[in-house]
């Protein structure tokens, strides 16, 4: 469902900090694929930032593999990543705005330490990307 595409170095003196590129497919829209970028910490990694950044694309004719697709202005998951041992993931969420008739890609960290002040602003930052669909591709 997902793969590494690039891990390379960002910064950091004596610990390097990276910046990891996975591509994720949706598992129930055949040819549309994400690509997520997110910062890992050299030297805490307990301390990784909440910040991710996901630009989404049709790589072919788009077709729906499930009749189940979540409508509902919630969405659905598609992709859920640990970041690290107890407290982030990494996650993607699809929406379906009708108005446009495409499908809008969120990715967004959820983080379970709450009381942590100095990265509280990070937990709520998110990224966004739109597929829009033709009129034959309907997704109910």
């Amino acid at each position: 469902m997902s793969h590494t595409v690039a891990v390379f170095d960002a910064g950091g003196v004596l610990f390097k900090d990276k910046v990891h590129v996975i591509a994720v497919r949706d598992p129930k829209v055949e040819n549309v694929v994400c690509h997520v970028s997110y910062i890992e910490r050299g030297l805490n990694p307990l301390s990784d930032p909440s910040g991710s950044s996901v630009s989404c694309s049709r790589v072919g004719p788009i077709s729906f593999k499930s009749n189940k697709i979540d409508l509902s202005s919630r969405g659905e998951e598609v992709f859920s990543q640990r970041q690290n041992l107890l407290f982030k993931e990494l996650k993607i969420r699809r929406c379906y705005d009708r108005s446009s008739h495409s499908l809008a890609y969120i990715s967004y960290s959820d983080r379970m330490l709450l009381g942590d002040k100095q990265n509280r602003g990070d937990r709520f930052k998110t990224s966004i990307s739109t597929v829009p669909l033709a009129e034959h591709e309907v997704p109910y």
